[in-house]
């Protein structure tokens, strides 16, 4: 699991670079545009990536003597709906942007999607020594039916006791690097066993 986890991250970071290509030739139609198709593409990625890493931080709801510490290998994986695959882009949104052909909202694909078939908008742009321009661009796609419907991510935990029933927790995703990108990730916790807290001898 581990391993599906750490290619599917790999597989997602390594989409997001090669979509950086397009997204650099949106910027020419404007940083507004750019701006806009960015957040909604990449929102659902970046949305299920975040609710994948904070979840499952304990073992155990027992926390561990002072001393007491514990490493893991931590897997988890957030459902993606149809929903999350598509969004609707509206060219009447845009400053500068149009689909090469078929209606002026249409929707495309987000980074956990795929366009089948691929689909085609044409930026216009004002060069500083020719002038008004136009260039066609394919809108980038997702992973698609890859993922099977998950996104899976795998980290290592470590944790700590502090005593009184406090545990001090540290997890990291490590360095994965190409030629195009580099990702890690890292977080930290505190787990608090309210029982030990809590005089259950008077109460």
């Amino acid at each position: 699991m581990k391993k599906i986890a750490l290619l599917v991250i790999f597989a997602l970071s390594t989409i997001i670079s090669k979509a950086q290509n397009d997204l650099d030739a949106l910027l020419a139609a404007g940083v507004d545009d750019a701006q806009r198709f960015a957040n909604d593409y990449l929102a659902p990625g970046t949305n299920g990536l975040m609710h994948s890493m904070n979840a499952n931080w304990f073992n155990s709801a027992k926390a561990k003597p002072l001393g007491g510490f514990e490493i893991s290998i931590i897997a988890n994986a957030s459902l993606v709906n149809d929903d999350n695959k598509m969004f609707n882009l509206n060219t009447a949104n845009y400053n500068n942007v149009q689909f090469v052909s078929g209606p002026s909202s249409q929707m495309v694909s987000s980074v956990l999607g795929q366009n089948d078939p691929a689909i085609f908008v044409e930026v216009e742009y004002d060069d500083p020594i020719f002038g008004s321009q136009t260039e066609q661009i394919e809108l980038p796609t997702g992973i698609g039916d890859g993922s099977a419907n998950l996104l899976p991510t795998a980290f290592i935990q470590a944790a700590v006791g502090l005593s009184h029933g406090i545990e001090v927790k540290a997890r990291f995703v490590p360095k994965i690097e190409t030629d195009d990108v580099s990702l890690n990730m890292y977080g930290a916790g505190l787990q608090v066993e309210l029982t030990e807290l809590i005089p259950t001898g008077k109460v």
